[in-house]
């Protein structure tokens, strides 16, 4: 899944509402968990320069909680991109969750990527962690790493800034 490129229609429709970015791309290849780290980017090859896309990285919490045993679900087998952040089974407490988005944060900073937009879920955080334990400790972890915070807003204010959409953007902002 590669967010909105080849649905130009689809593009058409979100930017005559009125968006100027987009969070579409949250899966890894062919639908598969995790979705991958990447940098934003805009739709220009697809005609809309000004749309961009802020791409999710990670698990949907809500599957890699609830999800793997009651569904199937495609993964990311072989060769696994981060086998650091793919548990063999249902995680079960806040703090396996804490050790694999530390696993995500430390791959986003490693590798230079622009953001990280973990795919979060309220139902799913409080049903599992109702005293919010997992997300103090990352928010935590990531600001202990200098990774700096931002909205979806002020990501998409700052990559028109630099209006370089591409791999080579600095800077880390957890959305």
């Amino acid at each position: 899944m590669d967010g909105l490129r080849g649905a130009p229609a689809v593009l058409k429709e979100v930017w005559e509402a009125g968006f100027r970015y987009v969070s579409s791309k949250a899966w890894g290849p062919d639908w598969t968990l995790p979705a991958l780290l990447h940098n934003p980017f805009t739709y220009a090859e697809d005609g809309f320069p000004d749309l961009w896309e802020l791409p999710c990285s990670g698990w949907h919490d809500n599957v890699l909680k609830f999800g793997m045993g009651n569904q199937p679900v495609r993964l990311i087998a072989f060769p696994a991109p981060y086998p650091e952040a793919v548990p063999l089974k249902p995680i079960e407490t806040p703090e396996e969750e804490i050790a694999i988005n530390r696993a995500f944060i430390d791959r986003a900073l490693a590798g230079s990527y622009t953001h990280l937009s973990l795919v979060w879920h309220p139902r799913s955080i409080t049903r599992f962690d109702p005293d919010m334990k997992m997300l103090v400790e990352t928010f935590r972890y990531a600001q202990s790493v200098g990774m700096q915070f931002a909205t979806y807003e002020q990501l998409w204010k700052m990559m028109i800034k630099q209006q370089t959409p591409s791999t080579e953007q600095q800077g880390n902002y957890s959305s």
